[in-house]
């Protein structure tokens, strides 16, 4: 069977659907559990006395996770390809957030929320580097629209972890114990309708290079992320750029609206910047796969970026309130592209060049708000902490003209 026959296995536009709705209960699940947390952080303080530090060590860890457990899923999709690889990280996610409660009493119960959630993270790290590949089989002609389709899952699972937990969840189960048990849940609602899905195409094997025009693969398998690979490069700068953008709003906007006297606008700020995100990939689930990766649209975002975060630094609430928005949306569109464009520059690699570009943009991620944060401690200005936000504004306008470059047969050696 050719490739092209596998791709369209699987029942037509019924069989798209089906993926597609599987691609969006995964996506959901990729920040859940993990966004479960933060509103409940105050009892869990109580219950281990744990100091403020503990509690950002708690709560960053699965981004950081995010990026060094990218190049472990490569080589596990590449040993076992990506449904297994999929499957199993579902049910350690299920499994190692739902245990966070029950396994966390008594004098350890410190130590086990902590490993808890590194199994966690780092299950969310490996499976990340399949939806890709993933995408590349089941959905190559609408990469943009697998892409934009998981995406969605992942924004909304973001709103409903953070809007849900207190009003609803922790009512309906008690003790926050309980609310990490409840949020496990979708994970194995993913997990049994990826089992639903039929088909060789769909339930692939290991990931195989230089797929020739029979269909079967010329040999050599793909494993760790390649490091000399531009390609990678620059896909780790362009989705850096994105959620250096996204990390460093919502990590500075509540104390720069307080330094700068406008507390109020805490919450409509971080609503806005967050629900601006949702119509951000309902709009890229609509566009044909050529226009969402089209370099003259990540330089407009680019720019767009800049005059976001520019509004941001003028103290008034409009201008504040469409800033959030903009850096929203924008950041939401430019990671949606960036989580596409492995399926267009890398094919067969996909998930290699994913798991490169995570290590990469999700190390930026973690480490430049913490500049941006020194910054302003160094300063006493509150607007630096937004310095390293506009370089990666910057630097995505830079890049844009170069990131649908195909990787050349020397990157896609190991």
């Amino acid at each position: 069977m050719t490739r092209g026959a596998a791709g369209q296995e699987g029942g037509g536009a019924g069989g798209t659907l089906h993926r597609l709705a599987v691609l969006w209960l995964v996506g959901l699940n990729l920040r859940i559990t993990v966004l479960a947390l933060p509103p409940v952080l105050p009892a869990v303080r109580d219950a281990f006395a744990l100091s403020q530090a503990a509690l950002a060590a708690l709560t960053t860890l699965p981004v950081l996770l995010l990026a060094a457990g990218a190049p472990v899923g490569s080589a596990i999709i590449a040993r076992i390809g990506p449904y297994r690889a999929l499957f199993l990280g579902l049910l350690v996610i299920a499994s190692a957030s739902a245990l966070r409660g029950p396994l966390t009493h008594g004098s350890p119960g410190a130590v086990m929320l902590f490993t808890l959630t590194f199994l966690m993270g780092l299950a969310i790290a490996t499976i990340q580097p399949t939806l890709p590949a993933l995408v590349h089989r089941w959905l190559e002609r609408s990469a943009a629209l697998g892409t934009a389709t998981y995406m969605n899952g992942l924004l909304v699972g973001e709103m409903l972890a953070a809007s849900l937990t207190l009003p609803l969840v922790l009512p309906l189960v008690g003790v926050w114990r309980g609310v990490l048990v409840a949020w496990s849940l979708p994970a194995v609602f993913a997990a049994l309708a990826l089992l639903t899905l039929r088909g060789a195409a769909v339930r692939s094997g290991p990931v195989r290079r230089g797929v020739g025009p029979n269909g079967r693969g010329t040999g050599k398998t793909g494993i760790w992320p390649n490091w000399r690979s531009g390609s990678t490069w620059r896909l780790g700068l362009l989705q850096g750029g994105a959620s250096v953008v996204y990390f460093t709003g919502n990590t500075f906007l509540p104390t720069y609206l307080h330094a700068t006297d406008m507390p109020g606008l805490v919450g409509p700020s971080l609503t806005a910047l967050n629900t601006a995100q949702v119509p951000a990939s309902l709009l890229l689930a609509v566009l044909p796969t050529a226009w969402v990766t089209s370099p003259l649209l990540a330089a407009a975002l680019g720019v767009v970026t800049i005059l976001g975060l520019a509004l941001l630094l003028i103290a008034a609430p409009i201008p504040v309130l469409a800033g959030a928005a903009v850096i929203g949306f924008t950041s939401a569109v430019l990671l949606i592209i960036a989580f596409t464009l492995p399926v267009i520059v890398a094919a067969e690699d996909a998930h290699r060049a994913s798991a490169g570009m995570f290590t990469i943009g999700y190390g930026l991620a973690f480490l430049l708000p913490l500049l941006g944060g020194s910054l302003w401690d160094a300063t006493g200005q509150p607007a630096l902490a937004f310095a390293p936000a506009f370089l990666s504004a910057l630097w995505v306008l830079v890049l844009a003209p170069s990131l649908r470059q195909r990787a050349r047969p020397a990157d896609a050696s190991s």
